[in-house]
This record gives structure tokens, C-alpha cells and sequence, in this order.
């Protein structure tokens, strides 16, 4: 998110560099956060090809999901369909093995490509594209919830990214906001709940 006055003129319409855009970044001003998730997270997932419906949530070639956890710093989380979700939308995972069994069940162990530092907006942005449904503040919220709070469970820290330099428009802004704040008439976005689906397909 940036400021008008961030954009350079040029020709006939105005352009921002991405080093700028990253630099002269207002969201967090306005409330946004950002989480940081290190390559030590572990995705252990369990599928059936057994009992397979339309309804449930599966895996192309494996199945069924039984399970899915997620482990970190010796944290583990069982995880709800929303939070395997979050790591799907916004993660690349690699998987290290895939453990086949008699009866039919298959287990992958993950692990992302990379650390990643994720902004809460974008997240639920793409979060909630997964679902296909038509965006509102209803889900946004609910969205934003199951994020933050599976983001505690595992314990990786928040981080506010403020702009490393301040143009009239940034100092204007964050004037504003932090008038309002004192006023108790800014608050950041509420949180709520939403549902449904993941790398493994509906």
C-alpha cells in the first residue's frame, strides 16, 4: 500500500518501483501486520484412498486427508481445514518423503522453500481465493482470524513494517491515524470466522 505522492510521473501514467513500494509501504500505519514463518516448519499430512467423496477434503493422488500438522520449534498443531488452507495459499512446500502403508493411507512430510514474511492483507487476499467466494468484510475478518491465531499457536512472531523514509503524504497519514488512535476512533480490523479447503482439492 503506498501513498499518491510515492509514485514517479512518467510519460502519461505514474509508476512505482518495487524497492520503493517496499520502502515507502504505508499498511502497517493503517493496521497491517506481517508474520514471519522460518524454513524450520514441518508439514506432516495423512490421506486414504479409502471411503473418497465428492465432499471431503483430498489429495489429487493420495486420497482422502485424514490429518494434517504442522510443527515448529517443537510446537505441533493439529490443524483445522482453514489452517492447512493459510500454509496453501501463500507457501511453497517441499516434500522430503512420502510414506506409503498397507492400507491404503500415504503420509508427506513438507517443508517450505524459504522463509517467509508474509503481510496479513495479502494473506487473506489469497487465503480467501482459494474458496472462490465473492470477497466481504464478513470473511475478510474471519480470515484475518484463523491466520493470526494459528500464526500464535505456532508462535511465530508479528511484525509491523513501518516506512523506512516519510514523504508529506506518509507524514500526513500517519498524523491522522495516530490522532485518531488517541480519540479511540481508529481501531484496527476485527476478528471473526470463515471455512473450507487447501492444497488437498474439495
Amino acid at each position: 500500500m503506498n501513498t499518491p505522492d510515492s509514485f514517479e510521473r512518467k510519460a502519461s501514467s505514474y509508476k512505482i518501483s518495487m524497492t520503493t513500494a517496499f520502502e515507502l509501504d504505508c499498511s502497517a500505519i493503517v493496521g497491517d501486520v506481517s508474520h514471519l514463518i522460518l524454513p524450520g516448519l514441518v508439514r506432516i499430512s495423512r490421506f486414504s484412498k479409502n471411503n473418497v467423496t465428492e465432499n471431503c477434503v483430498r489429495h489429487e493422488k493420495y486420497g482422502k486427508r485424514l490429518s494434517d500438522v504442522a510443527i515448529l520449534d517443537g510446537i505441533k498443531v493439529q490443524m483445522e481445514s482453514l489452517e492447512s488452507a493459510a500454509i496453501d495459499s501463500m507457501m511453497t512446500m517441499r516434500v522430503h518423503t512420502v510414506t506409503e502403508f498397507e492400507n491404503g493411507e500415504t503420509e508427506l512430510t513438507e517443508t517450505p522453500d524459504e522463509t517467509y514474511f508474509l503481510k496479513l492483507s495479502s494473506w487473506v487476499t489469497r487465503h480467501l481465493a482459494l474458496f472462490q467466494t465473492e470477497p466481504s468484510d464478513k470473511l475478510a475478518n474471519m480470515s484475518a482470524f484463523y491466520i493470526t491465531e494459528f500464526m500464535k499457536k505456532l508462535g511465530c512472531p508479528v511484525v509491523h513494517v513501518f516506512p523506512s523514509e516519510r514523504t508529506e503524504d506518509l507524514k500526513l497519514l500517519d498524523a491522522i491515524f495516530r490522532t485518531s488512535e488517541q480519540k479511540g476512533t481508529a481501531s484496527p480490523p476485527s476478528e471473526d470466522k470463515q471455512q473450507e479447503s487447501g492444497r488437498p482439492q474439495q
